[in-house]
């Protein structure tokens, strides 16, 4: 038995950007808007702040008034199919599978009304872990809590970085691009 993780985004799922929409929706520019929210993301991300509060401060900043979830509107994950066989057959054959995504509370919330979740042994959030890729406490914990070591976990995502920190860890790592027919490929190699 192995262990197998897999990131949610451009990895389960595809069709995860909505930071754009979210601009436009508002009137604001993007780049502008960007660059405000790359100083939000890895603290909504890792849990110590709500996207609530996050709208506060973008009300205040632009002098809007942001209702409801734009981040939730302007989600709209698709199933990677591929992946999804890939995770059913490696289930089959008795490996432990597992999600290990850096996420927020309301996207997650919309992948487990999607059934996204339920196709893992068990799902690992950023935001509930307190912990985010690529840091090395991301994956010695679910390791942990999974009961494998590196030499046999195995990883899979579409961020080099993230790749790079669970190499160094000694974990088995995939480097997933889903807009590659020849990554899908090498996938169903394991």
């Amino acid at each position: 038995m192995r262990l197998f993780i897999f990131d949610m985004g451009n990895v389960v799922i595809k069709h995860i950007h909505c930071l754009e929409a979210v601009a436009a929706s508002l009137h604001l520019d993007f780049e502008d808007f960007l660059a405000d929210y790359r100083r939000y993301e890895f603290p909504l991300m890792e849990g110590y702040i709500e996207t609530s509060v996050y709208w506060e401060h973008i009300n205040r900043r632009y002098g809007l008034s942001v209702t409801g979830e734009p981040f939730v509107a302007f989600f709209d994950p698709l199933p990677n199919e591929p992946v999804l066989k890939e995770i059913g057959e490696l289930r089959s054959r008795g490996d432990r599978v597992v999600c290990g995504s850096n996420t927020f509370a309301c996207h997650w919330e919309k992948l487990r009304k999607m059934g996204m979740l339920d196709i893992f042994d068990k799902a690992y959030a950023s935001h509930e872990m307190k912990l985010v890729k690529p840091e090395r406490q991301f994956f010695e914990e679910i390791m942990k809590e999974e009961g494998f070591p590196p030499n046999e976990t195995w990883f899979v995502d579409d961020y080099a970085e993230n790749i790079d920190a669970a190499k160094k860890l000694g974990i088995h790592t995939f480097l997933y691009d889903y807009a590659s027919d020849a990554s899908n490929k090498e996938l169903s190699l394991f």
